[in-house]
């Protein structure tokens, strides 16, 4: 097993999870790396947590569109953005299971239904209570 020493006191294993190994790109960040708490009792563990940190935030950055990194850019917490993105994007709604021309479509039916729930029917026979309920209502 491989073992890097930083200090004369503290000691972080390959195996550990915040260990950053040089073959480790974009494409193979493990989880377990976003879920290891920061250890705020040694100053040196911290740093390798912040470096670890930082490097898969920057993955994480490199390898989202656009407009997911302006949702997550202030976010300085891996584990945070990794909830953020999973609790936005493994919800299957409605409208993900739709495509667009059945969504529309969806969507047109309910305005019309709304369209047609909000006509007042038509008024054949005007009476002295409509008069009186016209006259109020534009004195208003």
């Amino acid at each position: 097993m491989k073992v890097i020493k930083l200090s004369s006191n503290t000691v972080i294993e390959a195996t550990s999870p915040i260990y950053l190994h040089p073959i480790e790109s974009s494409n193979s960040v493990a989880v377990e790396k976003l879920e290891v708490k920061r250890d705020v009792t040694d100053l040196v563990k911290q740093d390798a947590w912040d470096t670890c940190n930082n490097m898969v935030i920057s993955w994480i950055h490199a390898n989202v569109s656009t407009a997911i990194n302006k949702s997550v850019m202030f976010v300085s917490n891996a584990s945070n953005i990794w909830k953020h993105l999973e609790q936005r994007y493994t919800i299957a709604n409605g409208s993900r299971k739709r495509s667009i021309s059945e969504y529309y479509t969806v969507l047109r039916d309910l305005w019309e239904e709304i369209e047609y729930l909000s006509d007042y029917p038509p008024v054949t026979n005007v009476t002295n209570e409509i008069n009186a309920f016209l006259k109020a209502f534009h004195s208003q």
